[in-house]
């Protein structure tokens, strides 16, 4: 059953709704087996084969982004201690971001909190190689980031301290968004840390961006302002922060609808030096009373021209007129 999956006819053009439908009862077969089936699952996936359905004509009637992946998703719906002892050791082998993102959600979701240092010490490892050069320089690493920052803890800081050379842009998108705020006290320290260089900045920019939903980043913007400790760029990324685009890390959400047409505001970004990759959305409406109530308490702390300018600025784009 596993080797009828995997003998998809390209010869004859675009896969056809027919054998999509074909190759989806198969994969449904297959699941329907059982534990019986997890052994050929294991055996296909220890061969390190893989089939890209998204580089296919007609692929995405599949229902799958690849072979790999839906027989993943298989022995995600099989369950049980033979499944998930295959899916520990796939992602203990696999050097591919998003099959490590994929394995560790439904990791998760299988057994809550189980399998967290696993999956930290497989992210850690990956990471490792990506920095050497190992791995092929156009994989994205940024599924990833997005797993340690969904995971991770207060610990995960320090590595992702060590990794801002490399993914300033992931590494500091995680420690604004670790679960809880515990990332916090690393991006305060990243933003007033003057060996940061320009990273500085961004620190700043996220630090804002985070002062809506924790106090703690709230009062640390209030006390650098106070305390003149803030350099006149910063105030800038600052205002973008409170009022301007909000950066997030993973795949932009589809409408709420369903339809093909993207959220209003959306906006992707590409870093090349590291191959980054994240998006923006505007401030969210239930958000600006809070915006607003910062930038005036910012407003009154800071007598800085460069900062009267920006957040005045950030201001008027949050409640025009006023």
């Amino acid at each position: 059953m596993v080797a009828g999956l995997t003998n998809l006819d390209f010869s004859r053009g675009p896969i056809t709704k027919e054998q999509a439908e074909q190759w989806k009862q198969g994969l449904q077969g297959l699941i329907a087996q059982g534990s019986a089936a997890v052994p050929a699952i294991r055996e296909f996936l220890e061969q390190n084969q893989e089939l890209n359905f998204g580089a296919i004509a007609g692929g995405e009637l599949l229902g799958q982004g690849s072979l790999r992946s839906a027989l993943i998703n298989g022995l995600a719906q099989i369950g049980g201690p033979e499944a998930m002892s295959v899916l520990m050791q796939t992602m203990q082998a696999t050097t591919l971001p998003s099959e490590i993102a994929q394995l560790a959600q439904i990791l998760e979701q299988q057994s809550p909190g189980q399998y967290r240092q696993e999956t930290l010490s497989a992210i850690n490892e990956v990471l490792a190689m990506a920095g050497k050069g190992q791995l092929p320089a156009n994989w994205d690493v940024g599924p990833l980031f997005k797993v340690l920052q969904n995971y991770g803890d207060a610990g995960t800081a320090s590595v992702l301290d060590q990794l801002q050379p490399q993914w300033r842009y992931y590494a500091t998108l995680t420690l604004a968004g670790l679960q809880d705020g515990t990332g916090l006290p690393a991006l305060i320290h990243e933003a007033q840390d003057p060996a940061a260089g320009s990273g500085r900045e961004f620190a700043y920019q996220m630090l804002a961006q985070a002062a809506a939903q924790y106090p703690d980043a709230s009062a640390a913007l209030l006390d650098a302002a106070r305390n003149g400790q803030i350099p006149e760029a910063a105030w800038r990324k600052i205002a973008t922060g409170l009022a301007g685009d909000q950066y997030q890390l993973g795949s932009p959400p589809g409408p709420p609808d369903g339809s093909a047409l993207p959220l209003p505001g959306l906006k992707t970004y590409h870093i090349a030096s590291g191959n980054q990759n994240f998006y923006s959305l505007p401030v969210p409406p239930d958000a600006l009373t809070q915006r607003l109530d910062l930038i005036n308490q910012l407003l009154a702390a800071s007598s800085n021209p460069a900062a009267q300018a920006a957040l005045q600025a950030a201001k008027n784009t949050l409640s025009p007129g006023k």
